[in-house]
Parts: structure tokens; C-alpha cells; sequence
């Protein structure tokens, strides 16, 4: 039996101009181990087994992203992926899962969405979001209803709890997923998402 593939889009930083993108570099103290999916993405091969394929591809430019870079990458990530893919979406990559199947010309099928404090921007509200911002509200996103599973934290102090309720407010037919300490999902493991994955 052929493997499901599961494809995690990791989080970043963008922003709406290069001289802030330098000005976060200069504050930021330095770490060896800085990585945009050194967490429970890279166990999640090992949590779901070998009835799954992770792809975990490493987005461009990640601490400064810009959309346009991303949707290529992710173009070649479903052309090397089996035709149904289950994806997944972290932080920045839930906003850019959001943005390309609310407004691209895609006809891409897949069999779930799974989205992790995902940030709720438009360029109307958020200029300073940069080219992540959603140009309108992403109502046809509806069309995936069920398939699509939200998670998020009260605790979280990178993506406000508020930007989940604005979801909740326009996909009623999603499954929305709440915690009290887990932050921004930065643990080694994710047992929620590994049971919801495998139901899937």
C-alpha cells in the first residue's frame, strides 16, 4: 500500500521592509541551533510511521520571507508530492497555506489541512504583515470545510488567541482545537496533531 504524504510548511519572519527585517537581525542574540522546524516537525515521521511520507521542506529566506519565494517552493513541493497530499501549516506557513488556497488559481486536491497558530492578517488591517497578509477574507476557503483542523494556544505570545476567533467566525464547518500552556507549539511533541494525522 502506497504511503500518505504529509507535507509541514514551518514558520518565519516577514516583513515590510528590509530595514526592519535588519533591525530585528541586530536585537536578535545569536543561537547555534536556530532553526524554523527544529520542534515536533521532526518527529513526526517517527510519531506517524511508515503509513506516512513528511516532506519537510526548507522555505526560502526564512527570516525574511516573502510570499512570492514561498509559493514557488511549495509549487515544487506538490509537484514531487503523490496527488492528494495531507498538509500542514506552522505560524507564517499557516498564513501562506491560507493565502495560496484562498487566492490562487489552484486546482490542487487534498485530503486535510491541519494549521498551527496561525496568524490572521489582511493588507487592509496589517500593512505591516508584508506580502503574507491575505488580500480579502478568505471565505472560499470554505470549500474544504471538514478537512480543515485549526490549533491553537490562550497562551501564545507570538499569534494572539483573538486571530483563531476570527477563523472561527468564518469557517464554521473547521474543527478548531484550543490549549491553555502550549505556547506558540514550539514542544518536541504534538500528540493532538499525530492522532488527528493518523484519523485522517
Amino acid at each position: 500500500m502506497n504511503s500518505q504524504d504529509v507535507i509541514v510548511i514551518h514558520g518565519g519572519s516577514c516583513w515590510s521592509s528590509y530595514a526592519e527585517y535588519l533591525n530585528d537581525l541586530k536585537s536578535t542574540d545569536f543561537a547555534p541551533d536556530a532553526s524554523p522546524s527544529n520542534n515536533w516537525q521532526r518527529h513526526l515521521q517517527e510519531k506517524l510511521g511508515s503509513r506516512f511520507r513528511v516532506l519537510l521542506p526548507a522555505m526560502p529566506n526564512w527570516q525574511n520571507a516573502k510570499y512570492l519565494e514561498w509559493r514557488i517552493w511549495f509549487n515544487h513541493t506538490l509537484r514531487f508530492s503523490t496527488p492528494t497530499p495531507i498538509i500542514v501549516g506552522h505560524s507564517l506557513g499557516g498564513i501562506f497555506l491560507i493565502k495560496y488556497f484562498a487566492e490562487e488559481r489552484t486546482t490542487q486536491q487534498i485530503k486535510g489541512l491541519f494549521l498551527v497558530s496561525t496568524p490572521f492578517k489582511t493588507m487592509r488591517e496589517n500593512p505591516e504583515f508584508g506580502n503574507f497578509a491575505l488580500k480579502r477574507i478568505p471565505l472560499n476557503l470554505k470549500k474544504y470545510g471538514e478537512r480543515i483542523t485549526f490549533y491553537h494556544s490562550i497562551d501564545d505570545q507570538i499569534v494572539a488567541f483573538d486571530d483563531l476567533k476570527r477563523y472561527q467566525s468564518i469557517l464554521p464547518d473547521a474543527t478548531f482545537r484550543t490549549f491553555e500552556r502550549r505556547g506558540h507549539f514550539s514542544q518536541n511533541h504534538f500528540p493532538a496533531l499525530v492522532r488527528d494525522l493518523k484519523g485522517s
